[in-house]
């Protein structure tokens, strides 16, 4: 253990396996209210943001989603002919 004096308050700070700190678990209920709460939040962030871009970082944000879907795609269609290439 470690002590020391912070000001007028002192402190002791604990190493090893007593140091880890975990929380009790968490009912169901209040998880699901936090869930709802970053989902709100989530929409209303991306309304927000989408109406603050010009319509060139907007389309420009577009290009780079179907780019990134056209890459998915073909990832995907290689993996597959690998795939069958070797099952014959």
């Amino acid at each position: 253990m470690i002590e020391g004096n912070c000001g007028t308050l002192p402190y002791r700070v604990k190493i090893g396996p007593m140091a880890k700190r975990t929380a009790p678990p968490m009912p169901d209920s209040i998880k699901e209210y936090f869930r709802e709460q970053g989902r709100i939040g989530g929409r209303k962030g991306s309304k927000a943001r989408m109406t603050k871009l010009t319509p060139e970082q907007r389309s420009a944000i577009a290009k780079h989603a179907v780019q990134a879907r056209e890459a998915k795609r073909k990832k995907t269609k290689a993996e597959k002919k690998r795939r069958e290439g070797g099952k014959s």
